[in-house]
């Protein structure tokens, strides 16, 4: 179905850092992220916080778009369900996915793919802080990297957009 990615780069991108290490699936680790953050498991192999609430996660998606994205909530929401967490899977169409739920920023979690072998005007477009309000791509509100974006979007040679792409990989890694 797919690679493990250290970042958001297609990995035959130019600006694939292949030297950012993976970040480890660890489910125990997860765990015990969760009981710290208040979400323990109830006697029934669920999570709820002191108020008792479950916690739930929806992971949203447009299958239409691309399968893989469905298969890929199925084999999310398994690695949820494991940590006790109860998840609703999404499908929307392509334009309703986009206009009710990226755009909006109305999703708990989302998959979603760009085509990113060529990210000459899109870098702004998805990781620019310009771009972090409804309306705008930059979903995970990333607010570190306008001045490697900004820098990628004006390099003219080759070489240092493949630098400044390969930095941009690493900063958002860092995220």
């Amino acid at each position: 179905l797919g690679v493990r990615l250290s970042g958001p780069f297609h990995p035959e991108a130019p600006w694939y850092d292949n030297t950012v290490p993976l970040m480890p699936f660890d489910l125990s680790a997860a765990r015990n992220l969760l009981d710290q953050a208040g979400w323990v498991q109830d006697g029934a192999g669920g999570r709820r916080n002191q108020a008792g609430e479950p916690l739930i996660i929806t992971i949203t998606t447009s299958g239409g778009r691309d399968p893989a994205w469905v298969q890929a909530q199925a084999i999310i929401a398994d690695a949820w369900k494991r940590l006790g967490v109860d998840v609703n899977i999404v499908t929307q169409e392509w334009n309703t996915y986009l206009d009710k739920t990226i755009v909006p920023f109305d999703f708990d979690t989302a998959i979603i793919g760009i085509e990113t072998s060529k990210l000459e005007g899109k870098a702004k477009f998805m990781w620019h802080s310009d771009n972090t309000q409804s309306g705008g791509y930059n979903v995970a509100n990333y607010r570190e990297a306008d001045e490697l974006v900004d820098s990628f979007e004006s390099a003219v040679d080759e070489v240092s957009r493949v630098q400044i792409g390969r930095a941009l990989h690493r900063r958002i890694a860092e995220f």
